[in-house]
């Protein structure tokens, strides 16, 4: 692993972190009690609906874990901190946000790093070449997979999404009285009803809300809820989980150094040196990837960053926190300039590649946090919050990807 201290120490870290965060939701998890919550829910409005609804949904919830999944699905993070004790609003953004992010990390860090054992073994070039190719074909066809019923999902949640909030049922009116807007996110219906109906979401899939006891859920189609719900529970899961199989094999053979010499990528980074402003900026300039990826994060700072309802604290919160984000993104370009300012020489690929490397963070970032914990503020239908993120993430991976093909 010498060779490879930075992704090791990446994986080391990746490692701690995860594990840390598990040891710390189950000790703030001792502290949650299921029916406290649900007590608090019926406390903060005193309409006999609410009451209702949260005693039908906390016959559904088995344990602490499932009530954190119940928060996060159904309330928006004002509503969430509004109401639930501070464990449990910790606990809810650690089991069902913060460490599956961290899970996800860990696990391709990991993998990553076996792989990485194997492949340093194959000494024929043509062997490591057609196992490059043949990793590089799958993940890109399950990618395409994955973006195909990505684009079905967004077209079948906006369908049912929009009869949902056009009409005045039940459980519009139970997400209402918790989250104070009436028009609700996809995703705060689909988990009020898994848990406020018999059967939970294998329910929804093979009846749609037929046997929900709802008032006038709207016009819709069983079949069509049950195929979202196929697509958004089971199919792109299971996309995104073979994805996260193959992606660290690709990573693997892209830094790997076989016959104990330099990768091509370690090579290429070191590559090119720069020393004077003309080049800094000539470079920068011409290069196409970075201003791909720098306006892709400066749109996603400005929308949803900016661009959102100011109805309440909360979405200030939003605006405060985008704007200071904005400068931050831009420090290793900050720090290569004044390299040049005082004569110092700098390595412009990796410069630049920690830059995009930056914004690629810094976009994923903002989008996970503002689509996820502020849906429910955001107050757009599902079509925006969940294309603009996959649009804005995938553009942002492209000029990565885009930059590190670059030949300098």
């Amino acid at each position: 692993m010498r060779r490879h201290k930075i992704s090791f120490s990446f994986m080391i870290i990746s490692t701690a972190i995860f594990f840390s965060l598990i040891v710390a939701c189950f000790i703030i998890a001792s502290s949650v009690n299921v029916d406290d919550e649900f007590n608090r829910i019926k406390e903060y409005s005193s309409s006999s609906e609410i009451f209702n609804f949260a005693e039908k949904c906390k016959s559904h919830i088995s344990n602490k874990l499932d009530l954190a999944y119940f928060i996060m699905g159904v309330e928006g993070l004002s509503t969430m901190t509004a109401i639930h004790s501070f464990s449990a609003v910790v606990l809810t953004l650690l089991w069902a946000f913060i460490i599956p992010i961290f899970g996800i990390i860990f696990g391709v860090s990991a993998l990553q790093q076996i792989i990485l054992i194997f492949i340093e073994k194959i000494r024929r070039e043509y062997e490591y070449r057609n196992m490059y190719i043949t990793v590089k074909i799958l993940l890109i066809v399950f990618i395409s997979l994955f973006s195909l019923f990505a684009l079905i999902g967004i077209i079948t949640t906006s369908i049912i999404e929009n009869s949902l909030n056009s009409v005045d049922s039940d459980m519009k009116n139970y997400l209402t009285f918790l989250n104070g807007n009436s028009s609700h996110h996809i995703f705060s219906y689909l988990t009020a009803y898994k848990y406020f109906i018999d059967g939970g979401i294998n329910e929804i899939m093979k009846n749609g809300f037929e046997n929900s006891n709802i008032n006038n859920p709207g016009d819709l189609h069983n079949n069509l809820v049950g195929a979202s719900a196929i697509i958004s529970a089971v199919i792109m899961p299971l996309l995104f989980a073979i994805i996260l199989l193959i992606l660290p094999i690709f990573l693997a053979s892209i830094i790997s150094n076989r016959d104990n010499s330099s990768s091509r990528f370690s090579n290429w980074l070191h590559n090119l040196r720069i020393d004077s402003k003309k080049e800094y900026w000539s470079n920068l300039i011409k290069n196409p990837w970075f201003w791909i990826a720098f306006i892709v994060f400066v749109v996603s700072i400005i929308f949803p960053g900016f661009i959102h309802p100011y109805k309440n604290q909360t979405q200030i919160f939003i605006t405060i926190f985008a704007a200071l984000i904005l400068p931050l993104g831009f420090i290793p370009l900050i720090i290569a300039y004044m390299k040049i300012v005082k004569i110092r020489v700098f390595n412009y690929n990796k410069t630049m590649f920690n830059q995009i490397i930056i914004f690629n963070i810094a976009i994923i970032f903002i989008q996970l946090n503002y689509w996820i914990l502020f849906r429910e503020e955001m107050t757009y239908p599902v079509w925006v919050s969940l294309t603009w993120p996959f649009i804005s993430i995938f553009l942002s991976l492209i000029s990565l990807v885009g930059f590190t093909r670059t030949k300098k």
